[in-house]
């Protein structure tokens, strides 16, 4: 199989030509390509900022390292796609297809990701500072390292998600599918320093601080750390009450 690596004027004039566009539209970054087909494309380290690829299919393509700040990808299809270590600054990814996509070490600050669906999505150590999340599919997502500070994340679905480390601080998760927040007496209400509990299919995880496990291995951490001291005693109730609240919602 041949493979291509096309720079953004040479992606876009492709584009057109199979699209049936006037070879003028390419120098127009906003030229929309609704429908096109460009699954399983090799695009690794392409220059697409500012390129409107609205409703395009990218299902498989190899877009690592390429440079997709500012683009519009409103309802693009990039299921399976890698695009690990990219950048999408500011890139309009609402109502995309994500699903099982590599967005590794990804740059997504200010990105807009309203209703994407990030169902088993990579993205581990991905930055997504500022990003807008709301009503996003994040279940069974990989988050570990994730830097999701102020990142609204409002109405998102995150069952089975995987926060390991994320650094969550002034998150908004208001409304948030399947985890919630205690505050502890005596802290602040910031998202930061709040006690996050999640649903893992059936079981209760728990992250405080840096701790991602699951109920038994936090009490045995509080324990191990706290001994018998008023804190470990709140933190046990916390806990105990997080268990009461999951139960009542069917999880355990």
């Amino acid at each position: 199989m041949t493979t291509f690596r096309l720079s953004a004027s040479e992606f876009k004039a492709t584009m057109a030509f199979m699209s049936g566009e006037d070879a003028l539209a390419t120098q127009d970054s906003t030229a929309p390509f609704e429908g096109v087909n460009f699954a399983y494309a090799y695009l690794s380290g392409a220059n697409l900022e500012g390129v409107n690829l609205s409703g395009v299919n990218l299902s498989g393509a190899d877009l690592t390292y390429a440079i997709l700040t500012y683009a519009i990808l409103t309802g693009a299809i990039l299921t399976g796609a890698d695009l690990s270590q990219s950048r999408l600054r500011g890139a309009d990814l609402t109502g995309a297809d994500l699903t099982q996509a590599n967005l590794m070490d990804a740059n997504l600050e200010y990105a807009i990701l309203m209703g994407a669906n990030l169902e088993d999505t990579n993205l581990r150590g991905a930055n997504l500072e500022d990003a807008i999340l709301m009503g996003a599919n994040l279940r069974g997502a990989n988050l570990e390292d994730a830097r999701l500070v102020d990142t609204n994340l409002r109405g998102a679905n995150l069952e089975d998600a995987i926060l390991c480390n994320a650094n969550l601080r002034g998150a908004n998760l208001s409304g948030a599918k399947g985890i919630a927040a205690i505050y502890l007496p005596g802290m602040s209400t910031r998202t930061e320093d709040a006690f996050l509990y999640a649903v893992a299919g059936e079981t209760a995880m728990f992250k405080a601080g840096c701790f991602w496990g699951t109920a038994s291995d936090l009490r045995a951490k509080v324990l191990q750390e706290k001994g018998e001291s008023k804190s470990a005693r709140l933190y046990l109730a916390a806990i105990d009450l997080a268990i009461m609240a999951l139960e009542a919602d069917g999880a355990k």
